[in-house]
């Protein structure tokens, strides 16, 4: 039987730490874990703020050429970092 402590959607990724109730658990081992989860999340944020502030600059004739319209733009720029985007 495992007990989950789920992060979900983790910049679009799935990502479960499980632990196993059926023995000791090391906090040392599910601190890094957490940690390395919150450094991904972070970067994650990072990378989507800047993607979306590229987006923001981006001329009109450059939006055309990968399918995107201006109301498109708007309403991923208008998006938090923290929520995933797609057009």
């Amino acid at each position: 039987m495992n007990d989950g402590l789920c992060i979900n959607k983790t910049c679009g990724l799935n990502a479960q730490i499980e632990m196993s109730t059926g023995g000791v658990v090391n906090s040392g081992v599910i601190r890094n874990s957490l940690l390395t989860k919150m450094g991904e999340l972070l970067a994650c944020w990072k990378q989507r703020a800047r993607t979306r502030r590229y987006l923001a600059q981006m001329p009109r004739h450059l939006l055309s050429d990968i399918g995107i319209d201006e109301s498109q733009r708007q309403q991923e720029l208008d998006k938090p970092f923290w929520r995933q985007g797609g057009i």
